[in-house]
């Protein structure tokens, strides 16, 4: 390699280490085994100081799906540098690969089985303030992206139809640094030792510690289509009328620890209707009717269930101190049906 073209590498890879690299770690290993201390180890020994953050490692027992939303959730709130490690992994040791995938919000690595895919569709979604995409990749900070629920944008609601139309009056601004999927091919950056029950430790842990001491995932592995990555189904709200009142129909993505209930409808989405609604929304969720929605969970008597937007901008549907998915008797994939009163025929949902 020529020195002009050594020089920059050097010279990026030692602006990256003039501050401790941030790695996180979400997986569904817990506590117990001393396998998260274990892929810490792994990491401490390649970058000593390395700053390694926990996002969960309470993920149900190989909930894929699960472990992709509580990822999703927490990644925005890093800097755009960091490297996030993945690993729900029930196909460890199988023919699925082991993937990075660089971002403008940051690096990721782990299995290609889904744990990726709102990440993958929040990175891919246009962005509405173009300003955000020109801010430099160390500006770190919040980022105003959100999962695409199928392009769940405003749409009229004529019929029965998926919520996919854009309405926007500007065209969409797509990020001029698009996602890019690397398969791990080059042991090199591996454990010596690879088993073939924990990925995590003799792959995705060195990996990681190798991408937050400058590396570059083109040394990894090779190129792969996002298109070829595996996604999860990810379910759009439905809209359509009967009379004057307008149906939205989602569905439960996410438990908390507290038995909230998180739906696929964004605040976004129904802020039409809700502006032009002659009554309070009616949300229906099994067999409970909750009237109206309310701004805190204080709002309601101890017990007492209710609905409203929670912090990820998303109709949550709560009891007021206990478990409103075990009062419910709902699980993940429940539907959620929010029906709206409107004087007249909205133009847009």
């Amino acid at each position: 390699m020529h020195r002009d073209m050594i020089v920059p590498v050097e010279e990026n890879r030692l602006e990256r280490l003039e501050r401790p690299p941030v790695i996180t770690l979400t997986t569904d290993f817990g506590l117990y085994d001393g396998y998260v201390g274990t892929m810490k180890g792994v990491i401490h020994t390649l970058v000593p100081d390395a700053k390694i953050v926990d996002i969960s490692h309470e993920v149900a027992p190989q909930q894929i799906h699960e472990g992709a939303f509580i990822l999703y959730r927490a990644y925005r709130y890093f800097p755009a540098s960091g490297i996030h490690m993945a690993v729900v992994d029930p196909g460890v040791g199988s023919s699925r690969r082991p993937i990075v995938l660089v971002t403008r919000h940051g690096i990721f690595v782990g299995p290609d089985n889904g744990i990726f895919t709102y990440v993958l569709g929040a990175e891919q979604t246009p962005i509405e303030n173009a300003d955000i995409s020109r801010r430099p990749a160390w500006a770190g900070g919040m980022w105003s992206i959100a999962p695409n629920w199928a392009n769940d944008e405003p749409a009229d609601i004529d019929g029965d139809t998926d919520v996919a139309a854009e309405t926007a009056e500007d065209p969409p601004h797509f990020p001029s640094n698009p996602p890019r999927a690397y398969h791990l091919i080059n042991p090199d950056y591996w454990l010596s030792s690879v088993s073939a029950t924990f990925h995590g430790r003799d792959i995705f842990a060195p990996v990681a510690a190798h991408l937050a001491s400058g590396a570059h995932p083109d040394r990894m592995g090779e190129a792969v289509p996002l298109e070829s990555l595996i996604k999860l189904p990810i379910p759009a709200p439905r809209a359509y009328r009967t009379g004057r009142s307008a149906n939205v129909v989602g569905q439960i993505m996410h438990v908390d620890r507290f038995g909230n209930i998180i739906t696929n409808l964004p605040e976004r989405l129904l802020r039409p209707l809700l502006e032009a609604a002659t009554k309070a929304p009616v949300i229906e969720i099994g067999d409970h009717r909750i009237n109206g929605l309310s701004k805190a969970y204080a709002d309601v008597r101890e017990g007492q269930p209710l609905a409203l937007i929670g912090s990820e901008g998303l109709i949550e549907i709560a009891v007021r101190n206990a478990s409103a998915a075990q009062r419910m008797k709902v699980r993940i994939g429940d539907p959620v049906r929010i029906v709206v009163n409107n004087a007249s025929r909205p133009s847009e949902l």
